[in-house]
Parts: C-alpha cells; structure tokens; sequence
C-alpha cells in the first residue's frame, strides 16, 4: 500500500458503461461514504477526454465524502469497454498516489467477488450490451455474449432502439400498419427539431403521400449522423413507453430481446453445468420491470425449469467495491457487505 494512504483505508469504486459512470467512495469497513453519477466513458481512448469525463465525478464524490485524493488507497473500475489502458493512464494521471486497477466487465471479477455473498452463481448483463458470467460449486468461471455492437450485442438497449430504427425505416418505405414508435420518436431529441415540418404524422404511413413519405425520411437521415451507440441506446424508454401502450412492434421487440437473452442465458449455464442456475438480472434493461421480465422468465421456463431468478440488489458497482477493498488489502466479510448494501 501506497505510504501516503491512511491506516484505515478508504477506497473508490467506478462503473462506466456506454451512457453512465457511477463513483462510489468507501471506508475500509464496507461504510459507503459518497456516490455520484456521470456520464459514460466506455470505448473512448483519448486520455485528455476521460479526465474530462471522470474529474466532475470523482471531484463531486471526493466533496460528498470529505476527503482528499490522497486520502484513497485505492481504487477500482469495472469497466463496459475495450479502453482499460486509457482509462488505467488517466485514473493514474488523476490519483497519482493511489493503486489503480481496471477491469472489463465482462470478465466476471466484480461479479465473482459478489456472487457467494448475494447468493447467486449467474449474472445476465444487460445494459448498452450484453454479457452474462457465471461460477459453478468447482469455481469454474464463465462467459457468453460482450462481442460488441459490430459483432453481436442483441438483446441490449442499443439493439432494442436499433431495432425500433428498423422499424421505422420499414412503415416508411412499405407503408407497414402504423406504429406508436414513429410520433413518440419525432417527439424525442435529436428526431424532434428535424421533423418539425413533418405535420402529418397522424397518418398512417399508408395513407400518406410518396412526398410526404420522403421529407419524413429525409428528416430522419438528416438526423443518422448525431447517432452514435449512447444515443441510440438511449431511445430504449421509448421502445419500452409504446409497449405499454400495447404497441404491437415495440412489444415484439421487446419479446425478441427477451428470447436472445434468454440464448445468453442458456449457453452459460451449459458451459458451467448448470441445470438449475440462480441467475440475477442487472442493469438498465430490466428496470423496464414485467415489460422484460415477464416475457424472460417465460421464454426461460421452456430451456431451463429448474432455474431461479434473484432479483437482488447487487450491481457492478458493489461488485467493484468488494475489489477496491481487496486491492487495498483488506479481506472481505459478510459484515462489510452488509453495510455496502445498506448503501
């Protein structure tokens, strides 16, 4: 441990996905001190842009806590990404006194150190992307999905909203039976300003003329550019507000989600061996609730019967205090997790 770190060490924990970073600041005893969210900064490898990103975070988490970057001995991301080394360098160059250690997610480490205190031995990711990890009772450890957008991410929030994408492109251009997901859409940054003009959105696509057709598309190309994987993936509230309209292509969508991940599911608990998993969904996908859920557990019912779903409260970010707090040197216990969830 670093000379300048205190005799009762505190230690700060990071979870940065594509559209969020949340900082956690905790003392050696489990105590949660502070916590700030920011924006994302997985996948940026410009060094100058994540000190950027992560200052207002950790400076907002540091005041909360009333401590100095001194004052941390050591410090944890759990990490969305493929930019450890960048983020590694610009945590470093921020907290130069402290132990700083990087972790992909979807390696599994937060969730192993998690797994035994919260009572779970899956854990289906489902965020931006999607990854799901496990330990079986011989400690072996597993992975399936994290391939990335460009290779296969189905089933999480930046495919949904693709998929809502597709749709629309398809009621436009063959004049399909009108959908919730087109109004809601035009009304969402960054769509709304470009189709303002388009007042004729109350029409069902067939009934609209090939002009009017066209200036809506054009008003939505116009509009491709400003979309990157964050932006998209954050149009999946509106896939999930036009489900509960019962709006038959967004709750399509959503059951084809909740099929893939249910695949995810399933791969990993052949490869662990695993014929009654407890499995614990996490992240932004399945705080659509019953919208997600519901058509999961079913669809999972048909390929695994035996297996429990733990809807507990553990999270990436608990899974990176626990390892902050071992690479500080201190041993984990029950106690200690206890107060983390208190948190």
């Amino acid at each position: 441990m670093k000379s300048s770190a205190c005799e009762m060490p505190y230690v700060c924990a990071f979870d940065s996905g594509g559209s969020k970073t949340f900082c956690w600041i905790a003392a050696a005893d489990g105590t949660i001190l502070a916590r700030q969210t920011g924006i994302g900064a997985a996948n940026i490898h410009d060094e100058e842009i994540l000190k950027g990103i992560l200052t207002p975070t950790l400076q907002a988490t540091l005041k909360e806590a009333k401590l100095q970057e001194s004052q941390l001995a050591a410090v944890n991301v759990c990490l969305g990404g493929l930019n450890e080394k960048a983020m590694q360098n610009a945590l470093q160059n921020l907290l130069p006194e402290s132990r700083i250690q990087v972790i992909r997610e979807s390696s599994g480490e937060a969730i192993f150190a998690g797994a035994a205190f919260w009572g779970f031995n899956i854990a289906l990711m489902a965020g931006t992307g999607v990854v799901a990890v496990g330990i079986n009772s011989a400690g072996r450890k597993c992975s399936i999905g994290g391939w990335g957008p460009l290779m296969y991410d189905l089933g999480g929030g930046f495919a949904i909203a693709q998929q809502a994408l597709h749709v629309l492109a398809e009621t436009i251009d063959f004049r399909l039976a009108p959908t919730l997901l087109l109004p809601a859409l035009a009304r969402t940054a960054p769509f709304a300003q470009a189709l303002e003009p388009c007042q004729f959105l109350d029409k069902a696509p067939a009934d609209m003329s090939y002009e009017e057709r066209l200036t809506l598309k054009n008003g939505i190309k116009s509009v491709l550019p400003q979309l990157d994987r964050r932006t998209v993936a954050g149009l999946f509230p509106i896939v999930c507000e036009c489900a509960k309209q019962k709006d038959p292509a967004a709750q399509q969508i959503l059951e084809h989600a909740s099929e893939i991940l249910v695949k995810v599911t399933n791969a990993l608990a052949v490869d662990l061996e695993l014929t009654a998993p407890k499995i614990t969904p996490i992240g932004g996908i399945f705080k659509a609730g019953e919208l997600v859920s519901q058509p999961y557990q079913l669809a999972l019912r048909k390929v695994l019967p035996k297996a429990e779903l733990v809807f507990c409260d553990f999270t990436q970010i608990h899974g990176s205090v626990l390892l902050a707090l071992q690479l500080a040197g201190l041993p984990l216990s029950a106690a200690q997790v206890a107060k983390i969830r208190r948190a």
